[in-house]
């Protein structure tokens, strides 16, 4: 069955907000287990409740994953040759977390050293939606990311500060979500001048400058 360009456009652009609003959710979360670190220590992180919030964050880069790839943005190789590797990284982190071994921890923030990376493609995109909001979802995501080590000296500032610059560009994108231009509708009820009717028609003149203005 084909499919007009247009609902194909549609859709593309629903897949980007809904990989965008997985990431939204995935950073509210981040935010839970960074504090959640932060109050009761790294030593923490393979608690359950630590544990548990790891295992959802990874179903929801799973599914980030399968929008973004399908959504037809820019460069969409960077997130299908890099983001496969690193979630079979933290995979192999979140099962030795789950068995108690600390060593997890360090694989799985080994896994998401692949996030800048990926996140050049959904920064691409975002940048055509606001360049406020897609350079907030960079720089918090590299800023995050360089915070994470800081926990083994009890220094959460950075990461949490980073994971709320990567929230707020996220809500700020799902809020400015632009729809595909439309075509404006033509006014047919005024057949235009014939050729035999070589005087000036008013009314066909200002019509087509209508026209010519909405498009233009």
């Amino acid at each position: 069955m084909l499919i007009p360009s247009s609902v194909r456009l549609k859709m593309k652009i629903d897949l980007f907000m809904l990989g965008c609003y997985i990431s939204a959710v995935a950073a509210t979360l981040i935010l839970a287990e960074l504090a959640y670190l932060a109050i009761n220590g790294i030593e923490s992180i393979s608690s359950e409740i630590s544990a548990s919030i790891l295992w959802i964050l990874f179903l929801l880069a799973i599914g980030a994953y399968i929008a973004y790839t399908n959504s037809g943005i820019e460069r969409t190789w960077l997130i299908k040759y890099s983001v496969p590797p690193g979630l079979a990284i933290v995979f192999i982190g979140l099962i030795l977390l789950s068995l108690g071994d600390f060593r997890g921890a360090w694989i799985v923030l080994l896994g998401y050293l692949v996030e800048p990376i990926a996140g050049v493609a959904v920064m691409l995109r975002a940048l055509r939606i606001s360049r406020l909001w897609g350079l907030s979802i960079y720089i918090g995501s590299i800023a995050y990311l360089a915070g994470l080590p800081l926990y083994i000296y009890s220094q959460p500032l950075i990461a949490i500060t980073g994971d709320i610059l990567k929230l707020a560009g996220f809500l700020g994108i799902l809020m400015n979500r632009q729809r595909p231009p439309t075509l404006p509708r033509i006014n047919i009820s005024h057949s235009p001048c014939k050729p035999s009717r070589p005087q000036h028609c008013e009314r066909c003149s200002s019509h087509s400058n209508r026209i010519y203005t909405t498009i233009f």
